[in-house]
């Protein structure tokens, strides 16, 4: 199937293509493609078989990004823990990968066209060779497009993208093209595999599965995020039984806690505080 879909919308998709830019369109949309393997055993058909429905999938879903107005898209395909599958399916994969990256640069006049650039982000080192250079090539056609961007993150996790991101700083340190100093967490983010991107609005995760939003031990019955945070910050508060501040990772806003006698400071409407409790 085409990466970029050229079908005609039918009038009542061209009703939900209007009605939703007239709200707040997502910059960048990331999606976790998950489930390809259940999709097939659920349908009885090979797992290989599951893998290229999901593609075909994504190219809809791309289509529609497309037509919204999405500016950027991410889409986390293979895992470096996928290469501890069986060495069939690997080898499976890899070959749908190939196929679909040689499509890919068959069709960059349409890719240009649309102002579509590449980014495919990861260690593709750990690719077979040729793949690598099927990569390379998709990138290097689509780099100087800027009207909206597809980041395909293959042979990545973010583990290892922090990993790569520390041993390029301490390699300038060793090189003495850097200081202790000089490392900053904007230095950090300049070293990252996705130094290029902003910060996903909207991250989608297609295995269908549902899960609570919250451990089960760690909630009481009804009990959601807002009532977790409250009850959470007033047992520690009357542990303490002090002022205190506690920073956020990202340096950004504090979460007061005030004395026993007050009510419970907290931004309930900040999503990295309900965020980072899931």
């Amino acid at each position: 199937m085409s990466w970029i879909q050229e079908s005609k919308l039918k009038w009542y998709e061209t009703l939900a293509v209007n009605v939703l830019k007239c709200g707040s369109i997502p910059k960048h949309v990331a999606f976790i493609m998950d489930g390809n393997r259940r999709f097939a055993n659920k349908s009885g058909v090979k797992k290989i078989e599951g893998h290229s429905k999901g593609f075909d999938k994504l190219t809809e879903v791309l289509h529609w990004c497309l037509l919204l107005g999405v500016n950027e898209v991410t889409v986390y395909a293979f895992s470096i823990e996928n290469f501890r599958r069986s060495e069939e399916e690997v080898d499976q994969l890899m070959s749908l990968a190939r196929e679909k990256f040689k499509r890919l640069l068959e069709e960059k006049d349409k890719l240009n066209e649309h102002g579509i650039s590449i980014r495919v982000i990861g260690n593709i080192g750990l690719l077979p060779a040729d793949l690598q250079k099927l990569v390379v090539e998709s990138m290097e056609s689509t780099k100087s497009n800027t009207e909206a961007v597809l980041n395909i993150a293959f042979s990545y996790t973010s583990r290892e993208e922090m990993t790569h991101a520390v041993r390029e700083v301490a390699w300038g340190v060793q090189e003495d093209l850097l200081k202790i100093d000089d490392i900053t967490e904007d230095l950090i983010q300049k070293c990252l595999y996705t130094r290029h991107s902003l910060q996903p609005d909207l991250l989608i995760r297609t295995s269908g599965e549902k899960h609570s939003p919250l451990p089960k031990k760690l909630t009481c019955p009804g009990e959601g995020p807002e009532e977790f945070v409250r009850r959470e910050t007033t047992a520690n508060k009357r542990k303490h039984g002090q002022d205190r501040e506690v920073s956020q990772p990202n340096g950004s806003e504090r979460i007061s806690y005030k004395k026993p006698d007050s009510d419970t400071s907290l931004d309930l409407s900040d999503p990295f505080i309900v965020s980072n409790l899931c």
